[in-house]
């Protein structure tokens, strides 16, 4: 339980709304396919490169360990600038913005020789 501000009752990271606020990006349900939103996308990209401490690693350190990883650069920076503005600036997961987040990740994987679903 977490203390709470300026009241007797404490809270749980479920109840609390700052909890979200340094959550890693959770993996969406995408059991059926690729990595259909802006979450999802990053998150694949946060499974699939090598960084140090990766559940706490920021949204710039998981893009430079990718393209440290050899990911092309252009879709990187695409797809984390989508994931800055989804996760931190407010704004929504709309349908141009997660078919822009599937188009960078498909290049990614594609310029990677892996699946492009």
């Amino acid at each position: 339980m977490w203390p709470s501000r300026g009241g007797t009752a404490a809270t749980t990271p479920e109840t609390d709304p700052r909890a979200d606020e340094t959550a890693a990006p959770a993996a969406e349900d995408e059991s059926s396919g690729p990595p259909r939103t802006v979450r999802a996308a990053f998150a694949w990209l946060q499974s699939a490169v090598p960084v140090r401490n990766g559940e706490a690693a920021t949204a710039g350190e998981i893009a430079r360990s990718a393209v440290d990883a050899g990911y092309p650069s252009g879709p990187v920076e695409r797809l984390t600038a989508l994931f800055r503005r989804v996760r931190y600036g407010g704004y929504e997961q709309t349908d141009e913005r997660n078919e822009q987040a599937q188009s960078a990740l498909q290049r990614v994987r594609s310029a990677l020789g892996g699946d492009d679903d």
